[in-house]
């Protein structure tokens, strides 16, 4: 779970057990193009661009970004499924929508498990302007603001070595389908830890 704002002082947090590639835009060949092509954009423009069916997670608070000001849009989808993210693919590959957000490592693992784009239908990245600065998303395990949870997290960190991390490490690595997201997975992990 990352640290964002509106979980931070409602939990206790572990030490830090990976780190993931931003936040990213993704989206067809084709509306790539009509967007102009950009190598980064603004999520607030891009939402506010009547032109371009966006696809939301329904009250998904872990994208570290506030998009309930646009929930109200009739070019934005909010999508409350079981599965919201593979929903969300097959809506993009049957051009119901024009573009999702999320981590590029889970993405691809759903791209490839749904089967929804085929090879044929080239899925464009861009980089999100708000997040840019931004820290890299890291996560931690959570458990709740008591004195049990307290005791817990205090617990879980002795068990927290490079050995569990580099276990975790393999296990989240298994997500990153393709090899550019795995290369920048494992990098900005050594950067991170040490190794």
């Amino acid at each position: 779970m990352a640290k964002f704002p509106i979980w931070k002082e409602n939990l206790h947090w572990s030490k830090k057990i990976y780190a993931l590639p931003r936040f990213r835009v993704f989206t067809l060949e084709k509306t790539y193009t009509k967007m102009g092509s950009p190598k980064t954009i603004s999520v607030d423009k891009l939402f506010r661009d009547p032109r371009f069916q966006a696809g939301l997670i329904n009250k998904f608070n872990a994208y570290g970004y506030d998009f309930t000001p646009y929930h109200g849009f009739n070019h934005v989808q909010l999508i409350s499924t079981g599965t919201p993210l593979m929903s969300m693919v097959k809506m993009l590959k049957a051009e119901r929508i024009d573009y999702l957000i999320d981590f590029p490592i889970f993405l691809g693992y759903y791209v490839e498990e749904s089967q929804a784009v085929p090879p044929s239908m080239e899925l464009r990245t861009i980089g999100i302007q708000e997040f840019i600065q931004k820290p890299i998303p890291t996560a931690y395990i959570a458990a709740g603001k008591s004195e049990f949870g307290k005791r817990i997290i205090e617990r879980l960190d002795t068990t927290i070595d490079k050995k569990t991390i580099l276990q975790i490490r393999d296990y989240v690595g298994y997500w990153a389908k393709e090899q550019e997201t795995k290369k920048e997975f494992l990098r900005i992990n050594k950067n991170l830890f040490g190794y």
